[in-house]
């Protein structure tokens, strides 16, 4: 997804506002039953049109947020790399939320804080075991042997963060239901074709 991207889907929104606005034109809309069928079905196309707007305003960053926020090292805490790797991964991640945590779009910022939450639970599990030192050099048995191992327990615990795509994926399919004009449009249709035969009977 890149800038040309969602530049052609706002293309494609402003093609369906601009069809339905000559079909709103039409001398059709004489009939009052067409005319009640189209408003109500220009309003829930409108609704559809803000929701698409908003949805290609968030695309770029919600994907940036996404991919980075997903790809988690697959490092041992015991590996040199662990607390580097985890810490660039961290500070990618929320970065990228901070730029998604102002998306339009109620779904996707909720989303950014989920995501947010999320993240934040292995920062501060990490930043706890970092300041107990290198486990290869921790005394078994000590306090902050046994400390490091809670935390270790702890981390390896943490969700999967699939849980939180999981829950995002179903609001935008209610957001996405919610907008969608397809039943309005349907009525509309039949109402048109229910006048045509009418008037060619």
């Amino acid at each position: 997804m890149d800038d040309e991207d969602v530049a052609k889907v706002k293309k494609l929104i402003k093609e369906y506002q601009d069809a339905n606005t000559q079909f709103g034109q039409l001398k059709i809309m004489r009939d009052q039953k067409v005319k009640d069928g189209y408003g109500k079905y220009s309003a829930k196309a409108k609704k559809y049109t803000q929701y698409a707007s908003k949805i290609a305003d968030s695309a770029i960053p919600m994907v940036k947020a996404s991919l980075s926020c997903s790809k988690a090292p697959t490092v041992s805490d015991y590996d040199s790399d662990f607390y580097s790797k985890y810490d660039t991964y961290i500070s990618t991640c929320q970065s990228d939320l901070d730029a998604l945590s102002n998306a339009p779009d109620k779904a996707i910022s909720d989303y950014a804080s989920s995501l947010g939450d999320y993240i934040s639970k292995p920062s501060d599990l990490i930043g706890k075991m970092k300041a107990i030192g290198d486990p290869s050099k921790i005394e078994y048995g000590s306090d902050a042997y046994n400390q490091y191992r809670d935390l270790q327990d702890q981390f390896y615990d943490l969700p999967s963060i699939y849980d939180t795509v999981d829950t995002f994926q179903q609001d935008m399919k209610d957001e996405e239901d919610n907008a969608n004009p397809s039943d309005e449009l349907k009525d509309l249709s039949d109402i048109v074709q229910d006048g045509f035969d009418e008037a060619v009977k």
